[in-house]
């Protein structure tokens, strides 16, 4: 990935991306938002490595996520890369084949499940098939191709999208988890992404679901998804350049949209202190329902409520870069996770047979209104699992992370063992996002590194007022 061809590439696309800057301006932001300057030049600060010394956490579950998170590895180093790029050759940017979702998440995804397991050493050669050396190589090419076709770096580049703060923070979080292998141009594709992604937060109107008045500002669709994915490229931005001058503002605004994304209605008059003010004061309305359930596509959907796992990213991001993680990350999630073990549905009004979305005794998941995504889905509910255990977060639920845990890990394991290439889906299991395999692999990386990073005692969590921002 270092060759000379390499370098001239590097240099060629900075280049244009100059001169596309130059020529056209900043694009369009999104309603209520500041316009960012131009970025400035902000050091990333690279993971310190040798803190990290504990080895692979041990025991049983642990051995579960990580087979999870390779048999991930091997489908996308050989089936879907192959499938996906073939005919691209082995050097070069790869044509992602434009600049919407289904061609930059899928592809942000499963650089970032390569890189947790790289970084980890939880990557298992004989698991994939796959060389380690030609997995980094791999993993390098798919995150700097995803950052060198940003419009940061490259002429009507994607981003400055709905969805483009996911896609760039997998990416970033890639990239800074790989920093080592990159080249100084690569690095600066990275630094360049995330930065400008960031930037488009500075000022940011946080949407709501209901607002304080309890009325409906974008009917049957929560914003805690969404607000709680635009949060997770902030908190990469922070982590990876601490002392950027914009990082203040970045911090402030990764702050608001993780209390948000989960608040409930009795938040407007909470007086609970978190990073300086009480509650009531960082919210202007709420996305869950008291008892933390979530409604999206016009249900309750269990789906969504798995989301807040996006919110708890800081704490992986924190602990890398050294620091305690905002408590503002936490916030609701015990909530919502009680709620999926134990809220009760009586059918009818709901679907049959009722009961709990979380089932004893099963690895079940029981959709009260149905589900847009088929009831196949279990990554998600495994990062749940997870992070309630790990975090002692599953103090609300009757029984706790690792009761489930077993059961959903379970279940996604057994998926992929149908499989020799290790993928998830087969035709029977009704799911019909096009990036479902990717999206495993994401959740994936998200389960082990939070297992992982316990287990080296790299976590913490403040409640400290943050200085700045605006």
């Amino acid at each position: 990935m270092a060759s000379a061809s390499g370098g001239r590439r590097s240099r060629s696309v900075l280049l244009v991306a100059l001169l596309a800057t130059l020529l056209a301006g900043l694009p369009a932001l999104p309603a209520g938002a500041a316009a960012p300057d131009r970025p400035p030049a902000g050091r990333v600060v690279p993971v310190d490595w040798s803190d990290f010394d504990e080895g692979p956490p041990a025991g049983e579950d642990a051995a579960r996520l990580r087979a999870i998170l390779v048999n991930a590895n091997r489908y996308a180093l050989t089936t879907w890369y192959d499938e996906r790029f073939a005919g691209q050759g082995e050097e070069g940017l790869l044509d992602l084949g434009g600049t919407g979702e289904h061609d930059i998440r899928p592809v942000a995804a499963e650089a970032f499940a390569l890189a947790a397991a790289l970084a980890t050493g939880a990557y298992d050669a004989e698991g994939t098939g796959v060389t380690e050396a030609r997995a980094r190589a791999t993993a390098v090419r798919l995150l700097t191709s995803v950052a060198g076709h940003h419009r940061a770096n490259e002429a009507a580049g994607w981003g400055d999208a709905w969805q483009s703060a996911l896609w760039a923070a997998l990416a970033g979080f890639a990239g800074w988890l790989l920093w080592d292998d990159l080249t100084p141009a690569e690095r600066e594709w990275v630094r360049a992404m995330t930065a400008y992604e960031a930037d488009r937060f500075r000022g940011y109107d946080v949407p709501y679901w209901k607002d304080r008045d309890g009325v409906e500002q974008t009917p049957g669709d929560s914003k805690a998804e969404e607000n709680s994915w635009n949060a997770m490229l902030l908190q990469v931005a922070t982590a990876m350049m601490p002392g950027h001058r914009h990082a203040p503002a970045w911090r402030q605004a990764n702050l608001e949209l993780m209390v948000s994304a989960f608040a409930r209605p009795s938040d407007l008059g909470s007086r609970e202190v978190l990073h300086g003010r009480p509650v009531s004061r960082w919210v202007d309305g709420w996305n869950a329902e008291e008892d933390g359930l979530v409604v999206n596509h016009g249900i309750v959907h269990p789906d969504y409520m798995a989301t807040a796992v996006q919110n708890t990213h800081a704490v992986l991001t924190s602990a890398l870069a050294g620091e305690p993680a905002p408590r503002a990350a936490l916030h609701n999630f015990d909530v919502v996770y009680a709620a999926l073990a134990d809220r009760e549905f009586t059918s009818p009004p709901y679907a049959a047979p009722g009961g709990t979305m979380y089932v004893r005794g099963s690895d079940g998941i029981y959709f009260p209104q149905g589900t847009s995504w088929g009831p196949s889905r279990r990554m998600d509910f495994v990062a749940m699992d997870v992070v309630a255990r790990d975090l002692r977060l599953d103090g609300r639920a009757s029984l706790g992370g690792a009761y489930w845990e077993r059961l959903h890990a379970g279940r996604a394991l057994a998926m992929q063992q149908r499989h020799a290439d290790g993928r998830t889906y087969a035709p029977e299991d009704a799911d019909p996002y096009a990036g479902r395999e990717e999206w495993v692999a994401m959740h994936a990386g998200w389960a082990y590194l939070t297992r992982w990073l316990v287990h080296q005692d790299a976590v913490r969590i403040t409640n400290r007022a943050y200085p700045g921002g605006g």
